[in-house]
């Protein structure tokens, strides 16, 4: 009884192979480099001259799912894993990648290269502002900085700004204007000397001729946006009563 020698298959070699075997002969199979053997490993010619398994096939080997990245992820499809495929990786949003960001598949169904890691971004330090300060030291991604004015100052604009995926400030930085006290009344019979109203500006009183000023002379705009002091008024100069004259009235 003889059965035929096997078809040669595809990616892989019948190990001493001839053109018939005997009842009882062996034959064993082995796939190249980068492949895996699907079926039995070895058969036995039978007594019906065939052999006693079907042929095998060489199947490609492959990796497990690729290792994960903090803060990143796999571009593209993961179902193509064979020996010898490539896989990308991309940082989520906000995050910068380290390394290379490939990896592929070696002979030994492990992944090689250089894992990359993404690390969060991060922003310039932002500007600075006049009469005023920024709270908030940590410029990374999704952080936000708060701006506050000195006393005596108000903030015009938007008081805080994020650090973003770009790298730059969600926000311009405000503006720290002086506090305004509002324009005064001129006192009947009197006026102001004033060239400002806001945050520290004195202005000055005075009073028209045959009036004289009766409270304080100057006030000034503080920082919770009021003048000091209370208003004063001009009243008529009074002369006091002559003396009397000898030998006379």
């Amino acid at each position: 009884i003889l059965c035929e020698a096997p078809k040669i298959i595809e990616n892989g070699e019948v190990i001493a192979l001839q053109n018939k075997y005997r009842l009882g002969h062996r034959i064993q199979f082995s796939c190249d480099d980068g492949y895996r053997l699907d079926g039995s490993s070895t058969l036995t010619c039978s007594s019906r001259g065939q052999w006693n398994d079907s042929i095998p096939m060489c199947q490609p080997r492959s990796c497990e799912s690729p290792p994960r990245v903090p803060h990143g992820h796999v571009i593209g499809s993961q179902t193509n894993l064979d020996v010898g495929s490539e896989v990308r990786y991309q940082c989520d949003e906000g995050f910068e990648m380290e390394e290379t960001g490939e990896m592929y598949c070696e002979l030994k169904n492990r992944w090689a290269g250089d894992l990359p890691r993404c690390e969060r971004i991060s922003c310039p330090p932002p500007a600075g502002i006049q009469h005023g300060s920024i709270e908030g030291k940590d410029y990374r991604y999704g952080t936000m900085v708060t701006y506050k004015c000195d006393q005596g100052y108000e903030l015009h604009g938007t008081s805080y700004s994020v650090c973003q995926a770009n790298k730059t400030w969600s926000y311009e930085p405000p503006v720290c204007k002086p506090i305004s006290c509002g324009r005064l009344e001129f006192p009947e019979q009197g006026g102001i000397e004033m060239t400002d109203v806001t945050f520290g500006s004195v202005v000055k009183y005075y009073c028209h001729v045959g009036y004289e000023l009766q409270g304080i002379r100057s006030r000034k705009c503080r920082s919770n946006g009021e003048w000091s002091g209370e208003a004063p008024t001009c009243v008529p100069v009074s002369c006091s009563q002559p003396e009397s004259i000898s030998n006379g009235r």
